[in-house]
């Protein structure tokens, strides 16, 4: 390369800032080739599941049912083999209808024969003739994080060929007052859509423990449903209840 004398001066001094830069650059960020050998993306997993999520799905449906109250209908799970948990709503609809039964997987129908219901809080218990195979353990939880991932299990009303569809979303707010059509107590919302027939349908964590039933809709900021958090259902049975009995209630 030809250069000019006059340009040599400044040729030289440009070429050895860049070589004093470089040095210095490379002081401050140290061995720089140690910045690129890690990965800009976290290698640990959002959820560690202790099993696939459709047997899961496979495994919790066999404790949901579809219920049928004659006046309306919902969803509901098992926690004992012959008590549903499911809405306080639905629980009402049986209590003045006199006449329900629950539909779980399979085809299979139980009675219902009595009912309690939470006079504050929109959650209840129908008492079935018969036993369940199947049910799930109600404990008294803390509620979820925002962000958790969750699966509801609930069946659209009058939609028997759709019994227990899964829908899996997360948890958009942990405690929301709902006002006094549901009752005091905090209610979380998820982002799954709901439908009617959903009311009473249980929703799970990713570890399979049951966070709550469904009890309603909302809509405005995008759709989905309104949980009671299964820290409130826990609570049904203390002796600050509503009992509706027929004649063979257990």
């Amino acid at each position: 390369m030809i250069v000019k004398k006059d340009n040599l001066g400044a040729s030289c001094i440009l070429i050895f800032c860049i070589f004093v830069g470089t040095l210095v650059l490379t002081a401050m960020l140290g061995d720089s080739t140690a910045v690129y050998d890690k990965p800009l993306v976290s290698e640990k997993p959002l959820v560690v599941l202790k099993e696939s999520l459709p047997d899961m799905i496979d495994r919790l449906s066999k404790s949901c049912v579809m219920v049928d109250c004659t006046v309306s209908r919902g969803s509901g799970v098992f926690i004992d083999d012959n008590v549903v948990l499911t809405a306080g709503h639905v629980v009402d609809s049986y209590r003045e209808g006199h006449f329900g039964y629950v539909l779980g997987e399979g085809g299979k129908k139980h009675m219902v024969i009595g009912s309690v219901r939470d006079p504050y809080n929109d959650c209840g218990l129908l008492y079935i003739m018969g036993k369940s195979e199947h049910w799930v353990e109600l404990q008294d939880l803390e509620s979820p994080r925002a962000g958790t991932a969750v699966i509801s299990i609930t069946t659209p009303v009058g939609m028997e060929e759709l019994l227990n569809t899964a829908s899996l979303g997360i948890v958009a707010k942990q405690t929301c007052k709902i006002g006094s059509m549901f009752g005091p107590g905090d209610y979380l919302l998820i982002d799954n859509e709901g439908n009617p027939g959903c009311s009473g349908g249980p929703v799970f964590d990713l570890d399979g423990r049951l966070i709550g039933i469904v009890v309603g809709t909302y809509s405005g900021y995008g759709n989905g449903i309104i949980v009671t958090p299964a820290n409130i259902c826990a609570r049904i049975g203390d002796g600050d209840e509503t009992v509706y009995e027929d004649s063979g209630n257990p």
